[in-house]
């Protein structure tokens, strides 16, 4: 160990970086959050924001930090997908990334490119052009975490305003899925897990915060 406290090695050891896959919800659509690059060799192509560790610093303070300095868009709440480690990820040096998942409302949200970004957008999540790096791999891994989350019930809670009707929820879990649902019945068992709860005496709903992250920490999802 050195007198820093760092630990030096004689081979090499791999760079650690953290993506955001941030997907947002208009009421109408799902897109994306993309930055454009304005270095290396994937320079003007669109990439998820994100970036190197500082030392000693935690994987999701980085990726909300990234996040920040690259789309101005602040997020608190974030879902590690997994650990992306081909050495061939990044041709220009050796990086092993940790990919995140986070949920918005658009309309909360106006993303500004800053740091190292050009710009930032939301991008339609059926649109989405070819992306840097290992990028597509990461936004497909995302898309089946936003899937199960869907199938536990949890994935409207940061893309929903905060009351809803069934049928808004409906609505989402459509567009998620890619597909047609049965509208009869939708949300009962939701309901009755106690994930939703109704809001105002009427046929509006919001979701039980505590039961969300219950089912987050038993690792449904």
């Amino acid at each position: 160990m050195s007198e820093k406290g760092r630990y030096c090695y004689d081979y090499p050891r791999p760079g650690l970086t953290a993506d955001a896959v941030v997907i947002g919800y208009d009421g109408e659509r799902l897109k994306v959050l993309l930055i454009e690059r304005t270095w290396g060799m994937f320079k003007g192509m669109r990439a998820l924001p994100g970036g190197f560790l500082e030392p000693y610093e935690m994987a999701e303070a980085a990726v909300k930090r990234e996040l920040e300095e690259e789309t101005a868009v602040k997020l608190d709440r974030f879902i590690q997908i997994k650990t992306f480690t081909d050495p061939k990820r990044d041709p220009e040096v050796y990086c092993v990334t940790v990919g995140f998942l986070a949920l918005a409302r658009i309309g909360e949200h106006a993303p500004q490119g800053g740091d190292d970004a050009a710009n930032a957008a939301w991008i339609d999540l059926d649109k989405t052009p070819k992306l840097a790096f290992d990028h597509g791999e990461i936004l497909d891994a995302a898309k089946r975490k936003l899937r199960a989350m869907a199938a536990s019930g949890v994935a409207g809670l940061d893309l929903l305003p905060v009351k809803f009707t069934l049928a808004d929820l409906h609505a989402l879990h459509e567009r998620i899925f890619r597909r047609k649902l049965e509208k009869r019945g939708f949300g009962r068992e939701f309901i009755k897990q106690g994930l939703l709860k109704p809001a105002d005496g009427g046929k509006l709903y919001r979701f039980n915060q505590k039961i969300y992250r219950k089912v987050l920490e038993e690792g449904t999802v």
